[in-house]
């Protein structure tokens, strides 16, 4: 199944994985962590909402956004997952693992409105998709469904990339 597994040193992937496993602690234990990547994420989810203004609808532009960084890192998956590229999948996981913790933590913010906007004046995304979908007061619920998300990507990621190591130590 992993025969492609063994495409990168393992110096190269045990640190990668560790990382990872870093990145997943650093989530789940630190309210609204901000690593390195979301500023990635953050580049990708604000032009997500100018790509979706070509689509003259402001419910998608807005919503726009967070499609982007979603839709980025699931092509770039199955770009890596039709290169038979296992490592990369499991980068991908974690990647997307970030945004659904990033997204928890944007959504989750709806009502209080109380994390920076990049641009001042701004409309607070979320607040604006949950008003108009009628479930403001459903803010909480929704945000830590996000969350969850988020873990089951990065149990994933860890899940996947140890078995990579492993059968890679077992010549598999």
């Amino acid at each position: 199944m992993f025969s492609n597994s063994s495409k990168y040193p393992a110096i190269f992937t045990l640190p990668l994985l560790a990382l990872i496993g870093y990145l997943f602690f650093c989530y789940v234990s630190i309210p609204q962590y901000f690593s390195l990547l979301d500023n990635v994420n953050l580049l990708i989810h604000e032009m997500g909402h100018f790509f979706f203004m070509n689509f003259r609808n402001e419910f998608l532009t807005v919503l726009g956004g967070t499609i982007m960084e979603l839709l980025i890192p699931s092509l770039i998956l199955i770009y890596f997952w039709r290169s038979l590229d296992y490592f990369g999948i499991t980068l991908c996981l974690a990647w997307i693992g970030t945004n659904f913790f990033y997204i928890a933590t944007y959504s989750g913010d709806a009502v209080k409105q109380q994390l920076p906007l990049l641009f001042g004046g701004a409309i607070h995304d979320w607040y604006y998709i949950f008003s108009k979908l009628g479930v403001l007061q459903y803010t909480d619920q929704i945000s830590f469904v996000f969350w969850c998300i988020g873990v089951l990507f990065f149990i994933l990621s860890l899940g996947f990339g140890t078995l990579l190591v492993i059968n890679r130590w077992r010549g598999l």
